[in-house]
């Protein structure tokens, strides 16, 4: 697996997941950008390692990891807003999202991305999760949408508020499809049944908020806002604190 990081000057260096460690990929490259850039992600396509960026101009641009030169694919105005986040959903697709709120599905072609999709959902989305057969989405009206991808289509399936306060982290389980988590601002943490989006377990942190929530390997790995990380179970025991 490939990472990356973009500096204020647009100096970009990537490095590689090893089974010893992180070591650099690549000498760090400056790349011509026009705009501040707001997100990027690199993906991992049919034409090697690609880094995508999304800029303030609202312009996606991108890169093979090979020669960060010349940008493999320029597009303009893909959202009416800035671009807040860029994630890959396989091989050959990609999805942005815009800061009005609208989430589009394009296609991964030579030099060229191919508008597949467009989906408006009229509120910023603060965080997402991902699996195989849905997206999810935490947006500032502290709803919770589950948006079907599957067909080459963004499709509504559900739309929910589970917590009254605002909700402020959520993840998904990439292999088991029924189960979501989500947290909120007064310490709570839920999983819930997708099916029905009834509670299945819960837990309460005291004096605490989860800032961020990833699923990896069937643990819950949930950053707080004391600086700390509380890994739980998947049925939200406390493993352990670090």
């Amino acid at each position: 697996m490939v990472h990356g990081c973009i500096s204020a000057e647009n100096e970009f260096k990537a490095w590689k997941t090893r089974k010893n460690g992180i070591g650099f990929a690549k000498d760090s490259e400056n790349l011509e950008l026009y705009s501040f850039v707001d997100c990027f992600e690199i993906i991992l396509c049919k034409f090697g390692y690609l880094l995508f960026v999304g800029s303030r101009d609202k312009s996606i641009q991108a890169w093979n990891l090979k020669d960060l030169k010349t940008p493999f694919l320029q597009k303009s105005d893909v959202h009416t807003s800035w671009i807040k986040n860029l994630v890959g959903l396989s091989k050959n697709q990609l999805l942005s999202f815009g800061y009005d709120g609208s989430i589009t599905l394009w296609d991964i072609e030579f030099q060229n991305l191919q508008r597949i999709s467009t989906i408006c959902l009229k509120s910023i989305v603060l965080d997402f999760a991902l699996n195989s057969f849905h997206l999810f989405t935490l947006s500032g009206d502290n709803i919770i949408r589950m948006i079907s991808h599957s067909t080459n289509k963004l499709i509504l399936k559900w739309a929910v508020t589970y917590f009254k306060s605002q909700t402020t982290a959520i993840t998904c389980n990439e292999m088991n499809d029924t189960v979501f988590y989500c947290s909120n601002k007064n310490g709570w943490i839920a999983s819930l049944n997708t099916k029905n989006w009834k509670k299945l377990n819960s837990i309460k942190l005291e004096n605490i908020t989860v800032l961020t929530m990833k699923l990896i390997n069937n643990e819950i790995y949930c950053g707080l806002d004391n600086g700390d990380l509380i890994i739980l179970s998947s049925t939200l025991k406390i493993l352990r604190v670090q």
